[in-house]
């Protein structure tokens, strides 16, 4: 009973991937910078990567950072192009399907 909650919206995030259809949208932005955060957690310490957008506005519109393996960071210097892709999703929910930076493909 305590985990129904938590399994519900994975399967909602699954389904709403794989059962989307749509047609992908494509959009440019201009890689800004990269950000590595340190965590820790009892004996535990892991970092996350986090690209910044110099202009996350437009249509449509994106966060100012997205989080991503340190691949993509490594690919990335100011002022790059990065290419996103976004998928619809089958309910509604949009997600990246692919982040693309200097050749090197992410896809969550």
């Amino acid at each position: 009973v305590l985990g129904l909650p938590i399994a519900s919206i994975q399967v909602v995030a699954d389904t709403n991937r794989a059962l989307d259809s749509s047609e992908p949208t494509v959009v440019t932005r201009t890689f800004d910078r990269c950000e590595s955060r340190k965590h820790r957690r009892e004996r535990a310490t892991w970092y996350s990567h986090h690209v910044w957008l110099r202009d996350p506005g437009g249509d449509p519109a994106l966060p100012d950072n997205i989080r991503v393996p340190a691949v993509v960071c490594d690919a990335g210097q100011p002022g790059d192009t990065i290419e996103i892709t976004l998928g619809a999703g089958r309910w509604g929910v949009p997600y990246y399907r692919k982040i693309q930076i200097h050749g090197m493909t992410y896809e969550p």
